[in-house]
């Protein structure tokens, strides 16, 4: 597998009234049809650039969001245990009811899972990817016992124990059914360092989608998660996520850096995008281009890139080089100094602080 996701057409909520854009003139607001045909020539870009799903061999994506909504009242021992006392959320927002996690200290919530499962007709791919969003994680005893928190440590800093005990319970019951099962899950967000003490029990049969942030060290943070026995992971980053309007420069440092998961030894590439063209065109370029194995230097896919330029390629070289300058340097320093707080996470799309630290009103002017 090696794709970038087409963005989907309910992100056309973006096109008219884009809030995060604060400095974006209304006059390049996109219309709605504008929108549409951007998605359009996505999906046909994809093709060109020879993306592809290869048998859908993984199931990922947050598989708990109805949870919430369907357990709450019958079964809220499903659900986390937040700080207020409650179980779950009565609260109607859409990111509180869909992003909460679950109790999974709770072995009836396996069962749960491998009823629904069964009723499926077992296939061979479970996914129990937890929820998106940071948070939400449940505050019971059992669940915080998993956990392995160093001194000093706030709640829910590093909670990769606690994930990776439940997918190693979720897959012993499931092969005692299915002994070829693959269960899928994400090493995300605050689950996404290596974990401190439990292992992977099962390396045949549990695949994780590793979600790096581009302010960590990728590398180390997939050795960590081999020294615990992980075998089979795929990489799904968020790198490509970005409301910003400014050129972030980072073509290259994507590109350097899926040629080391490649080698790494990765089994595919699902790479999350809601960014409809132009800021970040060359970053997409750049890793679309060896995504299905290429080999190309750098170099290469640069001098393809600014061909659409013409007579103005030069001129265009100069200036996604100064860009690229300026935006290495800041990710450089953003990875020796720890990622910024109100950019916390692997979500990247709202991650405008390092490119505008990047880019000086003197520097763009």
């Amino acid at each position: 597998m090696g794709y970038i996701r087409t963005p989907p057409p309910r992100d056309l909520r973006y096109a008219k009234a884009p809030g995060r854009n604060k400095y974006l003139p209304k006059a390049m607001y996109q219309t709605t049809e504008e929108a549409w045909r951007m998605e359009q020539d996505f999906r046909i870009w994809a093709l060109r650039m020879k993306l592809f799903v290869k048998g859908r061999d993984w199931e990922f994506g947050h598989a708990f969001l109805k949870w919430n909504e369907r357990f709450l009242d019958s079964h809220p021992e499903y659900l986390a245990l937040q700080e207020n006392g409650e179980r779950g959320t009565k609260d109607r927002r859409w990111h509180t009811r869909h992003w909460m996690k679950l109790c999974v200290s709770n072995d009836a919530v396996i069962d749960q899972i491998l009823n629904e499962w069964r009723a499926k007709g077992m296939p061979r791919h479970l996914n129990i990817c937890q929820n998106d969003g940071l948070g939400l994680h449940c505050r019971c005893d059992g669940c915080r016992a998993l956990d392995c928190p160093v001194s000093g440590e706030a709640f829910g800093t590093h909670t990769s124990d606690r994930y990776l005990n439940f997918a190693n319970r979720v897959a012993k019951k499931a092969m005692a059914l299915r002994s070829d099962v693959q269960v899928c899950c994400y090493a995300y967000t605050e689950y996404r360092h290596p974990p401190r003490r439990e292992k992977v029990e099962f390396p045949e049969n549990i695949v994780v989608g590793i979600v790096p942030s581009y302010e960590d060290d990728g590398i180390a943070l997939l050795e960590g998660w081999k020294k615990a026995g992980l075998k089979r992971f795929t990489l799904r980053p968020n790198f490509l996520f970005y409301h910003g309007v400014l050129p972030r420069g980072f073509e290259r440092d994507f590109f350097n850096g899926l040629k080391e998961y490649i080698a790494a030894g990765v089994a595919g590439c699902d790479y999350d995008c809601n960014v409809r063209g132009g800021v970040t065109d060359f970053e997409k370029y750049a890793v679309a281009r060896i995504m299905n194995g290429s080999a190309v230097s750098f170099e290469e896919v640069e001098a393809e890139f600014l061909s659409q330029y013409g007579a103005a390629a030069p001129l265009m070289k100069a200036y996604y080089r100064r860009v690229r300058e300026r935006g290495e340097a800041a990710l450089a320093e953003v990875r020796r100094s720890g990622a910024d707080p109100d950019e916390a996470g692997t979500d990247d799309s709202c991650r405008h602080l390092t490119v505008l630290k990047a880019n000086s009103k003197e520097a763009l002017e």
